[in-house]
């Protein structure tokens, strides 16, 4: 489930402090395999599309 994007999401919130837990090579894996959202279907363009159509009648 972890990848670079949730990585990246993590690591830019805290204003003070990051601390990371958990086993080097997951992070090193997450970080390698880049955005796993990217490649996900959820059909949003879909559905917005289909809201906005039903709002205009």
């Amino acid at each position: 489930m972890i990848d670079q994007t949730l990585l990246y999401t993590a690591s830019t919130r805290p204003s003070e402090r990051l601390v990371l837990m958990g086993n080097k090579k997951v992070v090193e894996k997450a970080v390698a395999t880049g955005s796993i959202a990217q490649s996900r279907k959820t059909y949003l363009k879909e559905r917005v599309r289909f809201s906005l159509t039903d709002i205009q009648k």
